[in-house]
This record gives C-alpha cells, structure tokens and sequence, in this order.
C-alpha cells in the first residue's frame, strides 16, 4: 500500500509540474472533471486513495499525517457526489475567474505536496546511504 502512496505523490507533482509549465491546461482539466458522471468517478478514486492511505499509513515516516489525509479524502469522497454538478460548476467558474491568481500557487503546492507524499511512502533508510 505504500507504493499507492508514492504514485499518488509522483502524480501530484508531475500533474503540479506540467500545470506550471503551462497554466491554460488548468481550464481544460476543470472543465473535463465538472460533468456530474466524471464528478461520481472522482469520488470513487477518492475513496478508493482513502481505504489506500489507510491501509498504507504503518508504513510511512508519519502514519498519523497519512491517516488525516485519507480522512480528507474519504471527506472529499463523500461531500463532492452530495453537492452536486450545479454548485460544483459554481465553484469551477469562481476558480476560473481567478485562474492567473490561483493557478500558479496551487500548482506549487501540488508538486510540494506531491514530494512530500513521495518522502512519506519512502522507505526509512533508503536513498540516505544508512542502513
């Protein structure tokens, strides 16, 4: 399970990374993701990166920050099918009226969160030159 912790990382910073490069992609993957089917398959791999983050939190560095960000995603799972596509369009809209404003820092926390994610589901000992 941790492996499903370090590929989450490597995807937020990749997808954080390429984001940055070229921020007009932001609107092109908000805009897929709004569609009330796509809003439900969102939701499912959000709880399926939960029960993951759950089940692999033993094996990170702090298996307590693991355990709260699987909660979030079990939140996140649950609240965004319960809102609906009308206000999560709302909220889409209201993002891409700040895009410029919004865009580059989010896409910074992405790749930080994403290293940060990578360094948890990391070995102890790996990579350090210890044993």
């Amino acid at each position: 399970m941790g492996s499903i912790i370090w590929l989450t990382g490597a995807l937020a910073a990749t997808l954080g990374a390429y984001l940055l490069l070229d921020t007009d992609k932001f609107r092109l993957i908000l805009e897929w993701a709004i569609r009330k089917d796509r809003l439900l398959r969102i939701s499912l791999l959000r709880l399926a990166l939960a029960a993951g983050f759950y089940l692999g939190a033993e094996q990170t560095r702090l298996p307590n920050v693991t355990l709260a960000i699987a909660i979030v995603f079990l939140l996140s799972a649950i609240v965004v099918p319960l809102m609906g596509e009308k206000p999560a369009r709302s909220l889409v809209d209201w993002w891409l009226t700040r895009e410029k404003m919004l865009t580059i820092p989010w896409c910074i926390i992405a790749i930080a969160f994403g290293i940060f994610l990578m360094g948890q589901a990391w070995p102890a000992g790996q990579g350090t030159g210890t044993a």
